[in-house]
């Protein structure tokens, strides 16, 4: 695949699963055995479709307008980086954290790893604190 054609799978990715909700577009777009790596210690991992669905259902469930805009795409070889900005309103639990129907505006950054049209490593990189903050769970 080329750069571009890397870049248009990247954007795709931000707009069919986070902005649209669309977790079936998970099959088609990430391999089975695609690794995703989540913020804010890189701890949370999922493998494969079937549990990158589950981070997803986490996050619209707490925010369910949860929506990223592309700032910026900068892609070599088989690497796409993503700068977005999330924005959401707090409607739902997140982590161990009660709803409070405010709204956030959180950047971050995306790696994408993509061979042959397919995802086949995501890390996730945004500051979670400064999200909890904005919406009154954290001091």
């Amino acid at each position: 695949m080329s750069i571009a054609e890397n870049k248009i799978i990247a954007s795709r990715f931000l707009e069919e699963v986070w902005n649209k909700g669309n977790v079936s577009f998970l099959n088609e777009i990430l391999t089975s055995d695609c690794v995703s790596h989540f913020t804010p210690s890189l701890k949370a991992v999922f493998r494969g479709p079937d549990e990158y669905k589950q981070a997803v259902g986490i996050f619209r469930t707490a925010f369910p307008d949860l929506h990223f805009e592309i700032k910026d795409l900068i892609a070599e070889g088989d690497k796409v980086a993503c700068y977005w900005i999330a924005t959401g309103t707090n409607k739902g639990q997140y982590m161990n954290y009660a709803a409070t129907g405010k709204k956030m505006e959180n950047p971050g950054v995306t790696i994408f790893g993509i061979v042959n049209g397919k995802i086949i490593s995501h890390m996730a990189i945004w500051d979670e604190i400064y999200g909890l903050r904005q919406v009154g769970n954290m001091p």
